[in-house]
């Protein structure tokens, strides 16, 4: 997926401009799918010691057609006075949203855990970022650049081997203060190949806000936008397309979280904007997908009660409607549609050994055309974490994800998945991860499932605090009963990470 998020040379600005931090790696459950517009997954996931992940509880890399949304505590690789791992909780952020194009269901509440300052966590640590100081703010900015080698970088049928370069740059910037909260994160990437059919771009920016109105009320504000690039073996790009079709993703969200004695009450709402751009085909002349560009809207209402700390049972009701611009597509069907969502879960924490969150419900979407069959399915999702041991995490990660298609005769894809990994510190500067990933997308309506396996394996290294070596290996395998969608590829990526 070009990350054009920040500018390289910002970034390498304030690498060289003072004292150093620590490399940070996000520490994602990373299983991809070969229908996933995005493309397959460029970077690694491994969070080292001293490290704030972001992404840790997301089932599925985050595609043009569907992001996961998270919120579950991260490792942070820290140790506290007993030697036990800590769990650091994920920034409070507003309720999270569903994607315009995609409805994905997973955990999405953190769990309260311990936290170390920032100062604290940089003096224990000789690996932990320090960041830069910017009023009451801190920023820790990075970059990383390196060089890919596939064996079949588009994932079609017919291998084509290929060697790129990698740039990566990425900032965020958090605020320090006692009350309420501001985060923005900003990340991009950018992989050039000779072939620049083969290039792969992306980019995201994040912004979090939290206003205490009091001890126990809490306003939650967001907004995002996300670039991201289709997949050449998705049924929503064109047949002939020279290039990968662009999705540009806008995402306003605001909410409320009130708690009351042992209960709590979150009420949400979001406006999600998706823009496709025209992609070129073979014969020279320009494909339109305009007419899936679409509005999406969400209402989203929690209720839970704390039977004790580590146990908070909820229940969840959610409604939604997507509108398409145009009121047909190429072919006729008015895919516009209502849905809702009902669904029970449980959030548990037992200290930094295990923690997590498990949930089921049920989904019903109605489309504005008869001839779309209605969408009926049980959902599932989960994101637990479980330390065996110090400085090991393993991570298994569930996930239910309904994502509109152009595809004819179909009203939507049901895809469910699955992630498990292990995360190992081997020494201060030296951590590895491993993970596998399986997931199956059913298109409604037709005969037509892609089924596909992951596998991964990271090694990172710290010099110091300003320079890491980080290695990966990824294996993409996708069987479909469409044959120009079924392939297998064979990824390793080299990369150097500064980081201030």
């Amino acid at each position: 997926m070009l990350r054009a998020g920040l500018s390289a040379s910002v970034c390498l600005a304030a690498l060289l401009g003072g004292a150093g931090g620590a490399w940070a790696q996000d520490a994602a459950l990373t299983a991809t799918t070969a229908s996933t517009d995005a493309g397959p997954a460029t970077t690694g996931a491994l969070p080292l010691r001293g490290t704030l992940p972001t992404d840790l509880g997301t089932t599925g890399n985050t595609s043009a057609r569907g992001t996961a949304a998270t919120g579950l505590d991260t490792f942070s690789g820290d140790l506290d006075a007993a030697g036990d791992d800590l769990l650091t909780p994920a920034t409070p952020a507003a309720a999270p949203v569903t994607n315009a194009a995609a409805t994905t269901i997973v955990p999405e509440t953190g769990i309260p855990a311990r936290r170390r300052s920032v100062d604290r966590e940089a003096a224990d640590d000789a690996f932990a970022p320090v960041g830069v100081r910017v009023g009451t703010f801190t920023l820790r900015p990075a970059i990383e650049v390196g060089v890919t080698a596939s064996d079949n970088p588009d994932g079609g049928p017919d291998k084509n081997p290929a060697l790129g370069a990698v740039i990566a740059p990425e900032a965020t910037l958090q605020s320090n203060w006692s009350r309420h909260s501001l985060q923005i994160d900003a990340k991009g990437s950018d992989t050039q190949f000779k072939d620049k059919s083969l290039d792969e771009r992306e980019a995201d920016v994040d912004v979090k806000g939290r206003i205490d109105v009091s001890h126990d009320t809490k306003v939650n504000l967001g907004a995002s936008y996300h670039y991201g690039l289709q997949s050449y073996t998705s049924p929503d790009t064109p047949s002939g397309a020279t290039e990968r079709p662009a999705v540009h993703t806008l995402t306003g969200q605001a909410g409320v979280d009130q708690t009351l004695g042992r209960f709590g009450i979150e009420a949400a709402g979001s406006v999600q904007r998706e823009i496709h751009e025209d992609v070129s085909l073979a014969d020279g002349s320009k494909a339109d997908l305009a007419r899936e560009d679409n509005n999406a809207y969400e209402g989203r209402l929690r209720g839970s009660y704390e039977i004790s700390p580590a146990l908070k049972p909820y229940v969840e009701v959610a409604v939604g409607t997507r509108s398409y611009d145009r009121a047909t597509d190429e072919d006729g069907y008015r895919r516009s549609s209502v849905w809702g969502d009902l669904r029970g879960g449980i959030i548990a924490d037992f200290g930094p050994k295990l923690s997590g969150e498990l949930a089921a419900g049920y989904h019903h979407e109605h489309f504005d055309d008869d001839r779309l069959a209605d969408i009926d399915a049980p959902t599932a999702s989960a994101a637990i974490l479980w330390s065996p041991r110090r400085l090991t995490i393993v991570k298994l990660g569930l996930s239910t994800e309904f994502r509109p298609t152009t595809l004819e005769g179909s009203s939507e894809s049901i895809v469910y998945g699955g992630t498990l990994s292990v995360v190992r510190s081997i020494r201060h500067d030296l951590n590895v991860e491993a993970g596998i990933g399986y997931s199956e997308e059913h298109f409604e309506g037709v005969d037509r499932t892609d089924r596909t396996f992951t596998g991964y394996a990271t090694v990172a290294y710290n010099l110091n605090r300003d320079v890491a070596l980080i290695g990966r290996y990824e294996y993409e395998n996708t069987r479909s009963d469409e044959p120009s969608s079924t392939g297998d590829s064979n990824t390793v990526t080299v990369r150097v990470r500064l980081q201030r």
